[in-house]
């Protein structure tokens, strides 16, 4: 198999106090994030809500990152998204297209390929996108925190990685944050970031061959 690192990871965070007017409507439909992480040391990736002094305190966080796939032609046979666990493991996520590009900024928020920006969140799912998004996988509902991951990828994402020169990706919060359920504790997984020695975010994937068309009449040719 062959292995593929992953490059410019982030957390990109929706977050406000509603004592300054912030609720889950305006954080879950932000086109700009309020913050962006990039610590070596790892990130989270789900959604915390928590009371502050009688107000209450939301986070939403989505993980960006990207591959070189400029040298894979011809969609691999099959690929496994590993990444190594950390801390909290409460969130379920799916990994789904993304449509960034280099390092993430706060402006990606919502950089999700087929996201509608004009489905309102209400906290109740009416703003629910899982039918706009492209998945990538299927719903992680289980995490390590203490070793790597193996989530496998998917026939759309075997085939954008031969389409794309760049393979990028979001890993997004599927109980709450993708369905627009508002949280009222906190759904949080932890992972390392690919620059932390030894625990990269990284694909291994198997080669897909040539169709070689079998049987096939020569005419005008004497073998």
């Amino acid at each position: 198999m062959a292995k593929i690192t992953a490059t410019n990871v982030a957390t990109v965070v929706s977050e406000g106090h509603s004592w300054i007017g912030a609720t889950w409507t305006s954080l879950r439909d932000a086109a700009t994030g309020t913050s962006i992480d990039t610590s070596s040391d790892g990130t989270d990736l789900g959604v915390n809500q928590y009371s502050v002094r009688g107000a209450t305190f939301i986070q939403i966080y989505r993980v960006f990152f990207e591959f070189d796939t400029s040298a894979i032609s011809v969609a691999p046979s099959a690929a496994t998204l590993q990444i190594y666990g950390r801390t909290n493991d409460k969130a379920q996520f799916y990994v789904v297209r993304a449509t960034h590009s280099g390092a993430p900024a706060t402006s990606d928020f919502d950089s999700i390929h087929g996201w509608d920006t004009t489905s309102a969140a209400d906290g109740a799912g009416n703003g629910d996108q899982i039918g706009n998004t492209t998945e990538y996988s299927s719903e992680v509902t289980s995490w390590s925190t203490s070793g790597y991951n193996d989530i496998a990828l998917n026939a759309a994402a075997l085939s954008r990685m031969a389409a794309d020169d760049t393979f990028a990706v979001c890993l997004i919060e599927s109980v709450h944050d993708l369905l627009d359920v508002s949280e009222t504790t906190a759904s949080i997984t932890g992972m390392y970031f690919d620059d932390d020695a030894g625990k990269e975010i990284k694909i291994d994937y198997t080669a897909g061959a040539v169709a070689v068309v079998k049987n096939s009449t020569f005419f005008g040719a004497n073998f």
